[in-house]
């Protein structure tokens, strides 16, 4: 069997087991208004080629990974309105999303520790605390002024009953983000 046989076969494979929350991949208009404008303008890229160019340019070569990121956060938007119990494969794909741009994109990338915050408020949804917060705490130090990755790891540690730890970030947050 050729190699691409082999790739299409896998794909078919992968798109059977895929929940039908991730079956629909494609952001909603309502889900779109959800999610950065940056990814309307990747989403849409060939319907606007300015907007997306635009973004292009903002974003330098790393736009080309966006999608992974935009399609991620809204797996993990739809997470939210789901039982817990039907969670699992949807929170696995959003880790994934988010490790393909983590991978791809350059070190520098500007948006790596909003991804990271993301990644730990995925893991700590899919009861992975550990990773959570090691993802958490890396965010904090690619961009201190994050005061969603402060609040995210604050409930975390009050999680685990470590108060303390808890009132430390949270105090380390608001240090960092006074307003």
């Amino acid at each position: 069997m050729y190699l691409a046989e082999k790739n299409m076969l896998v794909m078919i494979g992968i798109m059977l087991c895929a929940s039908p929350v991730m079956a629909a991949w494609e952001p909603s208009p309502a889900e779109m208004a959800a999610l950065p404008p940056y990814c309307a303008a990747k989403f849409g890229e060939r319907a606007n080629p300015e907007l997306a160019r635009t973004w292009r340019s903002s974003m330098g070569g790393d736009f080309i990974h966006i999608h992974h990121y935009c399609a991620g956060l809204n797996f993990l938007n739809r997470s939210r309105s789901m039982p817990s119990s039907q969670t699992r494969d949807v929170l696995g794909a959003v880790v994934r999303e988010f490790d393909y741009v983590l991978t791809h994109a350059s070190p520098d990338f500007y948006l790596r520790g909003e991804i990271l915050m993301n990644r730990g408020i995925a893991l700590s949804m899919a009861k992975r605390k550990g990773e959570a917060v090691g993802n958490l705490l890396k965010a904090i130090e690619l961009d201190p002024k994050q005061p969603r990755a402060y609040m995210a790891l604050a409930d975390l540690y009050a999680g685990q009953n470590n108060r303390s730890k808890a009132l430390e970030t949270a105090t380390e947050g608001l240090r960092h983000n006074p307003d």
